[in-house]
């Protein structure tokens, strides 16, 4: 997933291995998603929440997205809860990729 790398000395980095990877007749296809569209999408439809069962009990996912337009990020923060009959336990998390 190389929307995970904000950071451009890591872009760089890995663009650099893709090169000394290749051939020398070699091509690197990828696929960068449309900002504007992505824009459009997180606007529409920023918080996502999931329930499913699991052996250890009820695992809800909840999701927020934020949009920062002028740098093209997007932040998300994740919250992950086990329900159980011994309780309820939460894990958040909060980290930022590229559009």
């Amino acid at each position: 997933m190389l929307n995970d790398l904000v950071d451009e000395r890591a872009c760089r980095s890995v663009f650099d291995t893709f090169g000394r990877a290749l051939r020398s007749e070699g091509v690197l296809c990828s696929m960068f998603a449309n900002v504007e569209a992505t824009a459009d999408r997180r606007r529409a439809n920023r918080c996502f929440e999931s329930r499913s069962p699991t052996d250890r009990g009820i695992l809800t996912f909840s999701s927020v997205t934020k949009l920062d337009e002028d740098r093209h990020r997007l932040i998300l923060t994740e919250r992950h809860t086990l329900k159980n009959d011994n309780g309820e336990q939460s894990s958040d998390y909060q980290f930022t990729m590229q559009c």
